[in-house]
């Protein structure tokens, strides 16, 4: 489970509803996956994320955007 910056801007990462809750869920956010998904969405339109399944809602952290070494 990622908890700290560098894990979650990792882009060896990838992020599904069900990480997203979890995540959410440990920093104090009630969400469901519906609404996780809804939130990864909005990621990928801002560009901090690209979708890394083309037939899943799974993303990764967009190649620009990841912590480097």
């Amino acid at each position: 489970m990622p908890t700290n910056r560098r894990t979650i801007l990792s882009r060896e990462v990838s992020w599904d509803a069900q990480l997203a809750v979890e995540a959410l869920t440990i920093h104090g956010f009630d969400t469901t996956p519906k609404g996780a998904r809804a939130i990864l969405r909005h990621l990928a339109n801002t560009g901090l994320i690209v979708k890394a399944h083309p037939e899943r809602a799974v993303y990764r952290v967009a190649a620009d955007q990841g912590e480097e070494g």
